[in-house]
């Protein structure tokens, strides 16, 4: 299956949100340079943002049911 991306408002938006990994739309952006080169490198540099993402996605979820982030 392939799939097609053109969706460029997406990570402006992203880049509003208040709690977003560092540099977001950057790295998204360099995800991409990247795909055509190697990916290996390409699918490390998505594994660490998605982790980021996920990382700050439960500390919102512990605070929204416990009361505390960072």
């Amino acid at each position: 299956m392939l799939y097609c991306i053109n969706e460029k408002k997406a990570i402006k938006l992203l880049e509003t949100f208040e709690y977003k990994p560092k540099k977001y739309a950057e790295r998204v952006n360099h995800v991409f340079e990247v795909l055509g080169l190697s990916i290996f490198k390409c699918y490390d540099m998505t594994e660490k943002l998605y982790k980021e993402v996920k990382k700050i996605a439960t500390e919102i979820n512990n605070f929204l049911n416990e009361g505390e982030f960072r």
